[in-house]
């Protein structure tokens, strides 16, 4: 029998024996016979042995694709079942074990075959036999075919422990690749024996399998895999892995994974070091309204470390996610009560677009987290980049709910005892942080501006007690400053009157702008980055410049010191209006801002009219100017003097009424606005000397007089009405 083995090996090694001694029907050589049927070791065996003893041209291949079928000797020793012969072929070195038919290796036509149904017990023990020989050799179990589909996938259609067996073997022995086809192995170990997954090593990550259980209903598993890949070995397990798992962790709500993993980063139960670990664990937290983990954050976190806590905007963070899930309401507000009791964080916190918690919480209309942060204490004058205060933005009603929370008292009234009871007002809603360049009264203020019932609130108790307060405070000051600028403008107006006969008066008129100019230092001082944003400021500081030059009386033109004086003395008495104007009594603030409120309106009014005002003057000059000639003349013999008044050569004065002849175009737009007024002096006129005088004056007396006039004024009357109704005096 060897040498009949013997006699055959060396024909196939010469290449004959395919179309000599083959199969004609298959064209299957000997030795692929022989592979291919069971029992044929031997002859397997001394084919290999004599292929490197015979030497010819083109000596056969262990590998040679069989040009009819397509298939190798390793698949045919495979499906022969016989684990002798596939024992003898990879015996050979040169045998390819992953060399693919019909794209599949011969581990995965096991595989195919092992998954068919109904297969005999028997049968199936010789096909794990040749697997496990294959796996042995070298074989990847991890090689799909050309769907993306990997072998063991074949065997996972059912839960049979054979299959469980079979499966424990290559989780035991060799690395599984559970993600190709969209997770389909992992997916089908799951469904059929999901207690094996503790056992699958992967191939390239093991990481990916601790990521694989950040999932409540495993969270024990996850500790167990962590405790057991990566605790120990710390191979992969980075920094930023780490944080990342953490994440992944409090966004699951797994609160004893998340302490597994930073138990190596605490120290006596504090964090070692809170700038690399909690940058963004609160603010997830608040994302999810994670309670338990946002409360245990807080715990490890130093007392001393309060920066940490402020880095990010947590109570900005709560508000919008109550906004964007009220489902969650809850929990959100069980986090925001926490972060409130710890006291580290600042309620007044901005975000980018420097709104603070209560801004957001009123644009969404939150009521309970209004409520919340009104109670402890969150700033009412915070202003947004838009420039809206947070108290134009709460509902009135609720507005005033909370100020009536603020006023408590001691113990419980009784007319008794009512001298000794006592009072207590909560303020804290009008204290501005120490980073807010607003003021305590700017709520208040906005108050004033607002309509309807948010200023119906300037009378509460809370705010006429704060005003009160701030009058008590400010009074003395007030009034002192009020009689110093009146003493301040009777001196300068009587130096300007009497001009240089009085020294007594140019003294007190320096103390005076000394009191103005040290004032104004104070208020810089105090005021540094928004002084130079008000109009006052500049008003008092270009009336301090005027009124220095006037009284230093440097040497100029009798004119340029006439017109210093002037606006001088137009300066300090805006100066002095406006002071006066917020007298509290009388009802002179209210006048002011009537007076105010009309002017304003009027010139807005008047700048639109001046598209027909102005061409009115334009004609006026045409129509009644002096001839060419005759100015000429007039300017040879005469001069005019500051009053009008012409002087002749001989020094004889003539008066001329030459306003009313409309000779100079500014002097004709003056006289026309002087007309606009009601001043017409129709006799000087001389409306008779020309038709279009006539029509021109009739045109100019029903548009600019009798239409726009009283339009202009009617205007005055209603917004005077408006003033008063509008306005709300605190007594």
């Amino acid at each position: 029998m060897k040498a009949i083995c013997r006699t055959l090996s060396r024909l196939w090694m010469t290449g004959a024996t395919r179309t000599s001694f083959g199969d004609p029907s298959t064209k299957y050589s000997l030795f692929e016979k022989a592979c291919k049927k069971s029992g044929r070791s031997e002859y397997i065996k001394a084919c290999i042995e004599h292929r490197g003893k015979i030497k010819s041209d083109a000596p056969a291949d262990v590998n040679e694709v069989n040009p009819k079928n397509n298939q190798c000797p390793i698949h045919l020793a495979a499906l022969s079942y016989d684990e002798g012969n596939l024992s003898e072929l990879l015996q050979c070195k040169d045998v390819q074990v992953d060399k693919k038919f019909e794209d599949r290796t011969a581990l995965f036509m096991l595989f195919e075959e092992l998954g068919k149904k109904n297969q005999p017990a028997e049968l199936r023990g010789k096909i794990f036999v040749n697997i496990k020989l294959l796996l042995k050799n070298g074989a990847d179990i991890n090689e799909p075919n050309e769907a993306n589909v990997v072998p063991l996938c074949h065997l996972l259609t059912d839960g049979e422990d054979w299959r469980k067996e079979i499966l424990e073997y290559c989780i035991d022995n060799h690395a599984l690749y559970l993600d190709a086809r969209k997770s389909q192995l992992r997916k089908a170990i799951e469904k059929h024996f999901p207690e094996l997954m503790l056992k699958v090593q992967l191939e390239d990550d093991p990481m990916k399998l601790i990521e694989y259980y950040i999932r409540p209903s495993d969270e024990q598993l996850f500790i167990f895999v962590y405790e057991k890949f990566c605790k120990k070995s710390e191979a992969g397990f980075t920094r930023v892995k780490r944080q990342e798992l953490i994440q992944k962790t409090v966004k699951n709500r797994m609160l004893l994974a998340t302490k597994v993993l930073m138990e190596d980063l605490l120290d006596n139960g504090k964090l070692k070091d809170p700038e690399l670990w909690v940058l963004d664990l609160l603010e997830t937290c608040c994302s999810y309204g994670y309670y338990e983990g946002f409360k245990w954050f807080l715990q490890i976190i130093p007392r001393t470390n309060a920066t940490y806590i402020n880095n990010k905007t947590p109570f900005v963070t709560l508000v919008k996610q109550m906004a964007a899930s009220p489902k969650q309401s809850k929990d959100l507000l069980s986090c925001m009560k926490l972060l409130l009791e710890d006291g580290r964080c600042e309620i007044d916190k901005r975000d980018p677009l420097d709104c603070t918690a209560l801004h957001h919480a009123a644009m969404e209309r939150i009521d309970e987290a209004q409520e919340l942060l009104l109670k402890n204490g969150a700033y009412l004058g915070s202003k947004d980049v838009f420039g809206n205060l947070t108290i134009s933005l709460i509902n009135p009603a609720l507005l005033e709910r909370h100020l009536d929370l603020c006023i408590t008292g001691d113990k419980p009234y009784s007319t008794n005892d009512y001298k000794k009871y006592e009072l207590k007002i909560d303020f804290r809603n009008f204290v501005p942080p120490e980073d807010d360049q607003t003021c305590e009264l700017d709520p208040v203020v906005q108050l004033a501006r607002s309509f309807g019932s948010s200023r119906e609130l300037l009378r509460h108790p809370v705010i006429t007690s704060m005003l009160l307060l701030k009058w008590h405070l400010l009074s003395r000051c007030f009034y002192t400053n009020t009689i110093v600028c009146a003493i301040i403008f009777l001196s300068f107006m009587s130096y300007l009157v009497l001009d240089v006969h009085t020294d007594s008066s140019a003294c007190i008129s320096w103390v005076g702008l000394g009191y103005i100019a040290l004032r104004e230092l104070f208020q810089l001082v105090l005021t540094c980055k928004s002084y130079f944003k008000s109009k006052v400021n500049w008003l008092e500081l270009f009336l301090i410049t005027t009124c220095v030059i006037v009284l230093a009386r440097p040497t100029m033109g009798h004119g340029y010191r006439q017109a210093l004086s002037i606006v001088a003395c137009g300066l300090l008495t805006v100066e002095f209006v406006l002071l006066i104007g917020t007298l509290p009594l009388f009802s002179i603030s209210t006048h002011m801002v009537m007076l105010k409120r009309v002017a304003t309106n009027f010139l807005k009014l008047l700048i639109p009219y001046c598209v027909i005002l102005l061409p009115l003057g334009v004609m006026f000059h045409l129509l009644y100017q002096t001839p060419h000639a005759n100015k000429s003349g007039q300017k040879k013999s005469t001069e005019n003097n500051t009053f009008g008044t012409n002087v002749s050569s001989d020094s004889t004065v003539v008066v001329t009424n030459s306003f009313n002849n409309f000779d100079n175009i500014g002097q004709a737009l003056v006289k026309m606005f002087v007309m606009f007024t009601g001043e017409f002096e129709a006799a000087n006129l001389h409306l008779h000397e020309s038709i279009w005088r006539t029509v021109l004056f009739l045109t100019f007396l029903f548009v600019a007089f009798c239409v726009l006039f009283n339009a202009m004024n009617g205007m005055a009357v209603g917004d005077t009405g408006v003033s008063k109704i509008s306005l709300t005096k605190v007594s």
